[in-house]
């Protein structure tokens, strides 16, 4: 599996692996997004593949999930509406949430769990996420969109046409926030490469 190198932009700070994160201070008002970006400059550092996550034209993921999945298209755009206003939950995922997130993908991806419902939106939201950002880093890499696109598909994929609508929405929602969430940086501890890898 390779991992893209570079995983996202931002004036805000930069950060090389081996050496330690230089801050830039943000300017009054302005709006956080994706703060890092992370380059491996290390000596076996495999070949540079470019990932630029700005989460910048959500409608952008929608329609790209839509081409293959067009009636499942609301679902996709109202996911993608919940991640935008919902800003209060935009931080990184802690170290619980992704190893509840993983521990839920092997559930149903590894031993064949059916019973979705029983197991909650958060958990089957988290082991879409799961799925879909190892699937996106074995192909290479992308954008925010590719990503958003890549968890959309794989909830119509996982969920299909005979679930509870509800639960359905629900789920795309809790999907749509763990891949947005996975690509932000603390500003520590790795930044967005450690992030995304926290689901491997």
């Amino acid at each position: 599996m390779v991992i893209p190198e570079s995983l996202s932009s931002s004036p805000q700070c930069s950060l090389t692996l081996g050496q330690p994160p230089r801050h830039r201070p943000a300017v009054h008002g302005s709006v956080p997004s994706t703060p890092c970006l992370l380059r491996d400059n290390s000596s076996d550092s495999a070949a540079s593949q470019e990932t630029n996550l700005a989460h910048d034209d959500p409608e952008a993921a929608v329609s790209k999930a839509a081409q293959e999945n067009p009636e499942d298209e609301e679902y996709y755009r109202n996911a993608s509406q919940h991640v935008a206003n919902h800003p209060e939950q935009h931080r990184p995922p802690t170290d619980d949430e992704a190893e509840d997130a993983k521990a839920a993908h092997h559930q149903i991806y590894k031993k064949g769990n059916t019973d979705l419902e029983s197991m909650g939106a958060d958990a089957v939201g988290g082991a879409i996420a799961t799925q879909a950002i190892q699937k996106f880093l074995g192909s290479g890499g992308g954008d925010t969109n590719d990503l958003l696109a890549f968890a959309m598909k794989e909830g119509t994929q996982l969920l299909g046409g005979n679930a509870d609508p509800g639960f359905k929405g629900v789920v795309m929602q809790k999907a749509a926030m763990m891949v947005f969430k996975s690509q932000l940086s603390g500003g520590g501890g790795g930044g967005a490469m450690s992030l995304l890898q926290k689901f491997l």
